[in-house]
C-alpha cells in the first residue's frame, strides 16, 4: 500500500500519526509533505501528488485539516481515502482565528490567512451529491474525546451519509487509537 499522509492546519508533514503508518506499510510507502499553508496552494501539490501517485495499491490520509483537503481529493480522484479525527464541513468558521498571525508549532513559519484563503476553503465544501460520490472511497476514524474537533456529531453525520465511521472511546485530537485504526483499515475491501 502507498499512502499520501495530509497533515492538520498548523502542523507539517512529520509526526507520530505519519510515523504509525511508515511502521505498518513500510517507510518508502508513505509520502508525507509538509504543505504550503494557503488551501489553494496545498490543494495544487495535492492534486500533483495524486496524479504522481494514484493506482491499484493506493490511497489519501488526512488528519483534521488534512481530512477536508483528503475528502475534496476524494471528490476529484475517486480515491480510497482514510480520515483520522477529519475536519469535514464548516471548516472556514472553525479557523477563523487563521486572520490572525499565527507560528506552525512543528516549523516555526509565521504566518496568517488572507479572505482568499478562506473563500477556498468555503469553495471545497461538499454538497450532498459530492458526499454522495466519496462514499464508496472513504473511512474515517475519530476519538470520542478529541477537543478540536465535535467528534459525535461528525461521528453521526458521516453515518447518516453512509460513510464507514468509527469511534473510539476517550482519546483526544492528536488520535490515541492508530494501531486499532490501522488493523481496522487493512480488513476493510
Amino acid at each position: 500500500m502507498h499512502v499520501l499522509y495530509i497533515h492538520g492546519f498548523n502542523s507539517a508533514g512529520f509526526g507520530n500519526k505519519v510515523d504509525a503508518w511508515r511502521e505498518a506499510f513500510g517507510a518508502h510507502t508513505v509520502i508525507n509533505p509538509t504543505l504550503p499553508v494557503q488551501p489553494a496552494a496545498a490543494m495544487t501539490l495535492l492534486r500533483y501528488l495524486v496524479k504522481k501517485l494514484q493506482g491499484p495499491d493506493f490511497c489519501v490520509m488526512g488528519s483534521s485539516l488534512g481530512g477536508f483537503y483528503a475528502l475534496n481529493l476524494a471528490k476529484e480522484f475517486s480515491v480510497k481515502t482514510l480520515l483520522i479525527n477529519g475536519a469535514i464541513k464548516d471548516v472556514a468558521y472553525g479557523l477563523d482565528y487563521a486572520k490572525n498571525p499565527l507560528t506552525n508549532y512543528k516549523t516555526d513559519e509565521l504566518y496568517h490567512w488572507t479572505d482568499a484563503d478562506f473563500a477556498a476553503i468555503r469553495a471545497m465544501e461538499l454538497t450532498d451529491a459530492d458526499w454522495a460520490a466519496v462514499q464508496p472511497h472513504v473511512f474515517a476514524y475519530l476519538d470520542a474525546d478529541d477537543e478540536v474537533l465535535p467528534s459525535p456529531q461528525i461521528h453521526a453525520f458521516l453515518q447518516a451519509k453512509g460513510i464507514y465511521a468509527k469511534m473510539f472511546p476517550g482519546g483526544d485530537h492528536r488520535f490515541q487509537h492508530m494501531a486499532e485504526a490501522i488493523l481496522d483499515f487493512k480488513a476493510r475491501p
